[in-house]
């Protein structure tokens, strides 16, 4: 064998087609067709459906991992149903918890209600508290005491607007002249009687 001879058997190539060679060229390519067309029948929830091969190997293995986790989830069904909640709502309480303590130990809401008491939960904190600690990532007793430094400087403010306003404002009429009106009831009343 010559050198071109290994080069050219090395290295396959497409034969070319003639006109006689064109039905020969389009039988292997049917074949492929067919073996992509082959479909599965499965019965799933009283319905019969087609699956190719993909899609029954997908869902096969879908199914073996299912059976690797079975036992968790009838587990969790069976704590579900003791607390009378479907496995989504159990699922659902169980999320909203991890986050409401998630919450509380990044904000020290601990360390808030023993100062606090009157605080039970993180819905009794403002929120502009929980955005400063958010935001800034101040401490929430911080954060709570200056909220409440802020709310007691306005409500001092609006006292003492009020007195302000009563000492400066004139009053009614019949008011400011009790005095003088008492004295003409009197004088009336003496001529009268």
């Amino acid at each position: 064998m010559d050198e071109k001879e290994i080069k050219e058997g090395a290295k396959p190539q497409a034969p070319e087609i003639t006109e006689t060679d064109k039905v020969g060229a389009t039988i292997p390519d049917t074949e492929r067709v067919l073996e992509s067309d082959k479909t599965i029948k499965v019965k799933f929830n009283k319905e019969i459906r087609d699956l190719s091969y993909d899609e029954a190997a997908t869902l096969a293995q879908k199914g073996m991992k299912y059976d690797s986790i079975s036992d968790d989830i009838s587990r969790l069904k069976a704590l579900a149903l003791s607390g009378g909640k479907s496995l989504k709502e159990y699922i659902d309480s169980l999320e909203e918890n991890q986050k409401k303590n998630v919450l509380s130990e990044v904000l020290g809401i601990e360390e808030l209600r023993e100062n606090f008491p009157e605080i039970k939960n993180t819905e009794d904190i403002p929120g502009s508290v929980l955005n400063a600690v958010k935001e800034r990532g101040a401490n929430l007793l911080d954060a709570y005491l200056r909220y409440r430094l802020s709310e007691d400087r306005q409500a001092n403010e609006a006292k003492q607007k009020q007195q302000q306003n009563r000492e400066t404002s004139v009053g009614s009429k019949r008011r400011s002249n009790d005095t003088l009106n008492q004295i003409n009831d009197e004088f009336i009343k003496g001529l009268w009687d």
